[in-house]
């Protein structure tokens, strides 16, 4: 794949961030994250090893932080070099990503199957895929939530009520505005959760 990123994007340089085993700051908030998730077999914990040999022979920048995931990383380059009016391309499978993409700097070569099928997303990519902009990405995720983080969404509110509760969002400390009287359909989906919101990205 990095073969094919270099032919097909020709950037200036790369980086490659990587998670640590350590707890991060969201295991210290929500002490069920990620719980759901089995071991890395031992197999894929001797590849990555090799993966970091082969990247430090050819040059290629690794970064690593205990306490932060490699997204946290990676949000904090692509936000910066977007600051500094620099292209930047986040390649990845994870669809948290989504958020930081900013026009014309910032877009996400997402990674759907293999090494050579993957998407080119812009602001206008985001909203075709997922029904929200970025900027309303994390509203949207928050709702849904994400079984693979072992993060619950709202109860009882489907994809087209995530997708319009987002979008008419006024603000970004607001995620679901809802009325002093909501209606009895209403009161009955949106079940009161004890769960804490869990940032994304730093």
């Amino acid at each position: 794949m990095l073969i094919n990123l270099a032919r097909d994007h020709q950037p200036d340089g790369f980086i490659v961030a990587f998670d640590r085993p350590e707890p991060t700051f969201r295991h210290k908030m929500v002490d069920t994250y990620k719980a759901n998730r089995d071991r890395a077999p031992d197999t894929l914990r001797e590849q990555m090893g090799l993966v970091k040999q082969l990247l430090e022979t050819v040059g290629i920048t690794q970064i690593e932080m205990v306490g932060f995931e490699a997204d946290d990383i990676i949000a904090t380059l692509a936000t910066r070099a977007a600051a500094e009016a620099m292209d930047v391309l986040i390649v990845t499978g994870d669809r948290d990503s989504y958020q930081l993409v900013e026009d014309p700097y910032i877009k996400v070569v997402y990674n759907k199957r293999g090494v050579s099928d993957y998407a080119l997303y812009d602001e206008s990519g985001i909203l075709e895929r997922t029904g929200v902009t970025p900027r309303l990405y994390v509203q949207y995720a928050a709702l849904r939530g994400d079984t693979s983080d072992n993060l619950p969404g709202v109860p009882g509110v489907g994809e087209r009520r995530r997708r319009n509760s987002s979008t008419n969002t006024a603000g970004s400390t607001a995620c679901l505005p809802i009325p002093r009287r909501r209606p009895r359909s209403c009161a009955k989906t949106l079940k009161p959760t004890r769960h804490r919101p869990v940032p994304i990205c730093k």
